[in-house]
């Protein structure tokens, strides 16, 4: 897909290069669809992003250790 490898592209852009490679299947009329679609995509990535980084500084400095000790320590206080 094209917006992985250039997420910056415009649905305009997508759209148009569609176009151009099959003419019988995509018309600009399909720009509304295309830009929702789009944008639920990007929505995604953005979760997808912050859910790596999220785990990712778990992980550094020992974070997931301190999570646990504290989860822990509130179990076991109630």
């Amino acid at each position: 897909m094209q917006l992985n490898i250039n997420p910056t592209l415009t649905v305009k852009v997508l759209l148009e290069d569609l176009i151009k490679d099959n003419p019988d299947q995509f018309s600009l009329s399909k720009l509304r669809t295309l830009q929702k679609r789009v944008a639920n995509w990007r929505k995604e990535q953005i979760k997808i992003n912050q859910e790596h980084r999220y785990y990712k500084s778990l992980t550094e400095d020992n974070e997931v250790s301190k999570y646990i000790s504290l989860v822990a320590h509130s179990i076991i206080n109630g």
